[in-house]
């Protein structure tokens, strides 16, 4: 399955997430449903696994955890924010919103972050 596959189902699922629960819930509670859904999909999915960062000749064994690793593909980063400010919003669609950032490994990194809905 591509990356492009990959973040069709995960934007769908969380979708249907937010919608369903809305805003105002911690992130932890997001995540453990974002896992749980996925995995319903039949999706290998690890978390908050650490990833290193290579400096010259030194590596540093946790440069940073990802939250969810999807197919060892997608690397996705939640948040849980209480207002969705102008740096989150492409556009005016102020619908859920995936921000890419630079690759590691896996090859796919992005962020979600979804409004409040009004």
């Amino acid at each position: 399955m591509s990356e492009n596959e990959l973040a069709t189902i995960v934007v769908d699922v969380a979708y249907h997430i937010h919608t369903r629960l809305g805003p105002g819930l911690l992130e932890s509670v997001y995540h453990a449903i974002l896992v749980h859904e996925l995995r319903k999909r039949g999706l290998h999915v690890e978390f908050e696994k650490p990833i290193p960062v290579v400096w010259d000749d030194l590596e540093l064994e946790v440069g940073f955890r990802a939250d969810l690793i999807v197919e060892n593909k997608l690397t996705l980063e939640l948040k849980s924010v209480e207002q969705i400010a102008k740096v989150h919003k492409k556009g005016s669609s102020g619908e859920c919103v995936f921000c890419l950032s630079r690759s590691v490994e896996p090859e796919t990194i992005f962020s979600l972050a979804c409004p409040p809905r009004t």
